[in-house]
Parts: C-alpha cells; sequence; structure tokens
C-alpha cells in the first residue's frame, strides 16, 4: 500500500487525466469474444517470444539476425515466385496453400 502511494505521486501531472478504466475493464475476467481473441494472442506471443529464446541460445545474437535475414529472405522470394507464377510454387515442392501460410509468417516465426 505504501509503495503504491508513493509511486502515484510521483505521476506526472500530463499523465494524472488518463484514466486506467480501459485497462482494467479489459483484465476483467469477463468473458466474450474480444477476450477469447486477446488470450489467444497473448498465447501466442508468449509461443513466438519463447521460440525466439530457443533460437537465440542455438545461434547467438549475431547468428539470430542472420536467421531472420535468411527467413525473410526466403519468404520474400516465395511471395515473388508466387506473383511471377503459381507453376513456379510447384517447382520449389510446396502447394499453394502451404507457400501461402509460409509467406504470411513473420521473419522471427519457424
Amino acid at each position: 500500500m505504501e509503495l503504491t502511494s508513493r509511486l502515484t505521486d510521483r505521476v506526472p501531472r500530463h499523465m494524472e487525466a488518463r484514466s486506467s478504466a480501459p485497462l482494467k475493464a479489459a483484465r476483467s475476467p469477463a468473458v466474450n469474444a474480444a477476450d477469447a481473441g486477446s488470450q489467444s494472442i497473448e498465447v501466442r506471443l508468449h509461443q513466438d517470444l519463447g521460440e525466439i529464446l530457443k533460437d537465440l541460445g542455438r545461434h547467438g545474437l549475431v547468428g539470430l539476425f542472420g536467421l531472420w535475414c535468411e527467413r525473410r529472405r526466403y519468404r520474400r522470394e516465395l511471395k515473388r515466385l508466387f506473383v511471377v507464377g503459381p507453376y513456379m510454387i510447384n517447382d520449389v515442392g510446396l502447394t499453394m496453400d502451404q507457400a501461402r501460410s509460409e509467406m504470411d509468417r513473420p521473419f522471427w516465426a519457424r
């Protein structure tokens, strides 16, 4: 209680007017579709962070950036092939659905 009061005493004046009600409402246990969607986003972010940390442990910091650049380059090239012609996707050995799902992934995702 004492720590909270000390922290609120240090809030700058321009931030005092802001209400924390939307934040509290978002964290309330009300069950609706928006809450279910936000929970799945939180789970996905947690999983992504876990994968990033695993890759960081395997490759190191410089290696991680190199890996991300490689994934980004591969997904851009796949997107280019997708635009040029669908037959090129087949030549790579992927189906159109596999190519779409790979292109939609962010560079940090496996």
